[in-house]
């Protein structure tokens, strides 16, 4: 028994948490609900411009009766109430695709943060919050997070803006982690 004690005080936290590897199961997802924090960093992209920018996110998935709900600062403005999270079933994200993202994002370290998964992206559960409003300003697009471990999410957020004036592509990432106090980790 002392080997095995030894073993789990040995090793780093995030080795103790759980893989999701394979996990179809909304059920068993409801242990992602609570208050997860990161910084997110974001391109915004139009036809003659690129910007970056890096902002703290504080992100909340509620457990409503079976049914994971999200909310951020990000969508707040956007829905009138949370909206609840869908399990993609297709694994829309590969290892390519999160690759362009975090790239594009220039988040490339977040990579090796994530690569102690014993599966690929498009065998971890892909939560999505569609995005679609239809206004003044029109907003089309997804945001998704991957969960790779049952203390790591990676959110990545892919839309539209369009108005008269301009059309804004706004393409985001952040690694989230549970949060503890108020410190943003």
């Amino acid at each position: 028994m002392r080997p095995l004690l030894f073993l789990c005080l040995a090793l780093p936290v995030p080795a103790l948490a759980e893989g999701l590897c394979d996990v179809t199961d909304l059920a068993r997802l409801q242990m992602l609900a609570g208050t997860w924090s990161g910084v997110e960093h974001r391109s915004f992209e139009t036809l003659d411009d690129t910007r970056m920018g890096v902002t703290p996110l504080i992100v909340t998935l509620a457990d409503g009766g079976g049914v994971l709900t999200y909310a951020s600062d990000l969508t707040s403005g956007l829905f009138d109430e949370a909206p609840a999270l869908t399990l993609a079933r297709d694994g829309a994200y590969d290892v390519d695709a999160v690759d362009d993202m975090l790239d594009t994002t220039a988040h490339a370290e977040l990579a090796d943060t994530l690569s102690d998964t014993l599966c690929g992206p498009e065998a971890l559960p892909q939560l999505v919050v569609p995005v679609s409003i239809d206004a003044e300003i029109d907003v089309e697009g997804a945001i998704t997070l991957i969960a790779y471990f049952s203390d790591r999410l990676l959110q990545i957020t892919e839309m539209t803006v369009r108005s008269d004036e301009v059309v804004l592509y706004v393409t985001a990432t952040a690694l989230l982690t549970p949060q503890t106090g108020t410190q943003l980790q």
